[in-house]
């Protein structure tokens, strides 16, 4: 799990100075050899984290799935593709929807 990240939020509530996005959290499922990671993390920085922890088991990351399409889960995704070569992207065909709406350009403001 992760530590929270600090935000900037129009609506904070009175008397609040700091906001935090949630801690978020992964898990990896591992046999003698062959691992599978649910969900990955927003920041790079953290995936990259992840990825090195998970390089350090000495498993070969055959999948990561993805649990819903929120960035939170699946933004630092990069990380594995680059880290992992043979690593399978998986997500049921709502996730990629909800994905797909989370990287339009009407929620990023582009």
């Amino acid at each position: 799990m992760t530590p929270g990240i600090p935000i900037v939020t129009p609506d904070r509530p009175p008397g609040v100075q700091e906001t935090y996005f949630q801690a978020m959290a992964s898990t990896l499922i591992y046999g003698a050899r062959d691992a599978v990671l649910v969900d990955a993390f927003i920041a790079i920085k953290q995936a990259n984290a992840l990825a090195d922890w998970i390089a350090s088991k000495n498993k070969n990351l055959t999948t990561t799935y993805f649990t819903h399409g929120h960035g939170d889960h699946w933004f630092g995704v990069s990380a594995f593709l680059e880290r992992f070569a043979n690593v399978r992207v998986v997500a049921t065909p709502n996730t990629v929807k909800v994905m797909r709406q989370n990287v339009s350009p009407a929620v990023l403001g582009a």
